[in-house]
């Protein structure tokens, strides 16, 4: 933005424009290499999860793997999405569309009833809003075919009916005692765990 004011440009003592030249390079060598390996880490997810679902669906991943994705959705998607304005997005190699396209495949391939319990139970970045901003960029941007807009419009209302069953339960479990509930994320614990040291996780 400062380069793009001549007046305020020009005005700046030759040492702080070279300081600011080297920054910039350096930013954009960064940012250039972050968007590279996000890139190649959709596009390997992508490919992976087309024929294998197993691993990504173990305890130990899926709530990462759900928040991971909610996350990055929301990001392209959501209501801030505009603040991800890139002047040459080629020369940094971002690709939002694509990125889109890959990760709504992602949750279309990992479709099952433990994933839908996990995105849907991700507090951080899921909201019904989130799924039917994606659908309108989906479809605006022609990202899609009006058939794999469908399905994953099929995905997003069995995610949503998964939400609205957990905001139930959790209002019939509102006013449960403290020692049920988790005491870093204040959650209802599922399988309560009591440690060596007197605390239950």
């Amino acid at each position: 933005k400062l380069m793009s004011d001549t007046g305020k440009w020009e005005g700046l003592p030759e040492e702080s424009k070279t300081q600011k030249l080297n920054q910039l390079k350096q930013d954009e060598r960064q940012c250039k290499s972050y968007l590279t390996l996000a890139n190649e880490t959709v596009q390997m997810f992508h490919y992976l999860t087309q024929s294998i679902q197993g691993p990504f669906l173990r305890a130990a991943l899926i709530d990462r793997v759900a928040a991971m994705l909610n996350y990055n959705l929301q990001q392209l998607c959501g209501p801030k999405c505009a603040d991800l304005k890139v002047q040459d997005p080629q020369k940094y190699g971002f690709q939002p569309k694509e990125l889109v396209q890959q990760i709504t495949d992602i949750y279309i391939n990992l479709d099952s009833p433990v994933f839908l319990n996990a995105v849907a139970g991700d507090e951080r970045s899921y909201k019904p809003d989130l799924f039917t901003l994606a659908i309108t960029r989906l479809t605006n941007a022609a990202i899609k075919s009006s058939y794999e807009i469908a399905a994953f419009s099929e995905f997003a209302d069995k995610v949503k009916e998964k939400w609205e069953e957990k905001q139930a339960m959790d209002l019939d479990f509102e006013d449960a005692p403290d020692e049920f509930r988790d005491p870093l994320m204040s959650t209802m614990m599922r399988e309560p765990v009591l440690l060596p040291s007197g605390v239950i996780m």
